[in-house]
């Protein structure tokens, strides 16, 4: 008997990607996530 409240078990892959910081470049970069980086 199936469930009325079946879920799809889909994986969902997340990418993070880094900019450069207008006027910091090659010292600073922050990704689309919030994260900060120093160089």
């Amino acid at each position: 008997m199936a469930q009325a409240n079946e879920r799809s078990s889909e994986a969902k892959t997340v990418i993070e990607e880094w900019r450069e910081i207008k006027g910091y470049e090659g010292l600073y970069q922050v990704s689309n996530l919030g994260k900060f980086e120093y160089a």
